[in-house]
């Protein structure tokens, strides 16, 4: 099989399913595409109440929840990866206003993750400023034993369940 690129499990297991202008078609041209805009309106395009934020200001949407596409990064050592939810916090202070649904292309195992954490509880999750000062939060996917460390507890098992969920 294929290593797919992140752009590639994106448009195959997000996009094409959920989003009523993208076919199969697209997938051989993904890496032409903004993967990551088309995923948030993606989000709307398949959930039953999410619409897009009237401000945008610190929210994708009008639950004041934010949509986050994120990869694995660079390795932790041989058996884990490095997983960053970055721009939780503005250079500025600000903090996003609601949840996050994050979408995590996981290249390791050639699938899509979900992750939906409430704000919370990821206040409290160790909030790390960059030298842009911008805010993040960071931890590791344990590729043995699939396992996303400190965020583990907020994995759903689908697109649709993430999209849905309140």
């Amino acid at each position: 099989m294929a290593i797919l690129t992140k752009q590639e499990i994106l448009m195959r297991d997000v996009i094409i399913p959920h989003h009523n202008e993208f076919s199969k078609k697209d997938f051989e041209r993904a890496r032409f595409y903004d993967v990551n805009a088309i995923v948030e309106e993606t989000m709307i395009c398949a959930s039953k109440f999410l619409k897009e934020s009237k401000t945008g200001h610190h929210e994708d949407y009008h639950d004041r929840s934010d949509c986050k596409v994120i990869g694995l990064t660079s390795k932790n050592g041989a058996n884990s990866m490095r997983v960053e939810i970055s721009n939780v916090e503005s250079t500025n202070g600000t903090r996003k206003n609601g949840a996050l649904r994050v979408v995590i292309a996981n290249v390791v195992q050639n699938r899509t993750d979900f992750l939906f954490i409430p704000k919370k509880d990821w206040i409290n999750l160790g909030i790390l400023i960059n030298s842009s000062n911008a805010g993040r939060i960071v931890s590791t996917y344990h590729i043995p034993t699939d396992y996303y460390n400190k965020f583990e507890p907020y994995r759903i098992d689908s697109f649709l369940k993430l999209a849905n969920k309140r």
